[in-house]
């Protein structure tokens, strides 16, 4: 491998097994391994995110408490207001806000 910088025009290439060439290929192994996994991280909290999750007064716990009785956002939008009010115990504000938001509408 070869090492460039800035000041030079020609690369310096280290015998395999230098300690400073093991030592760049570990901090460069390492930059990648945390660059790949932070857009791992963002690539499932992109998939995991749900139309749901910026209804207006429906929380994490609300919200959970809704999918653990409807298992899916298709089950909640077929719902009528009163059912997911009841079982997700929440006011009508925020039951009226999620059927509206499922539905396409603003409030």
């Amino acid at each position: 491998e070869l090492i460039y910088q800035w000041e030079r025009d020609q690369p310096i290439g280290l015998p395999e097994g230098h300690p400073v060439l093991r030592l760049l290929q570990w901090v460069r192994d390492e930059s990648h391994r945390f660059a790949n996994r932070f857009q791992q991280l963002k690539r499932s909290k992109r998939q995991t995110r749900s139309v749901l999750d910026d209804v207006p007064g429906l929380g994490p716990v609300r919200l959970k408490r809704l999918m653990a009785h409807f298992k899916t956002v298709a089950a909640i939008q077929l719902a009528s207001e009163k059912e997911i009010a009841f079982h997700g115990r929440l006011p009508p504000s925020v039951a009226l806000m999620i059927k509206s938001t499922l539905l396409g509408k603003t409030v």
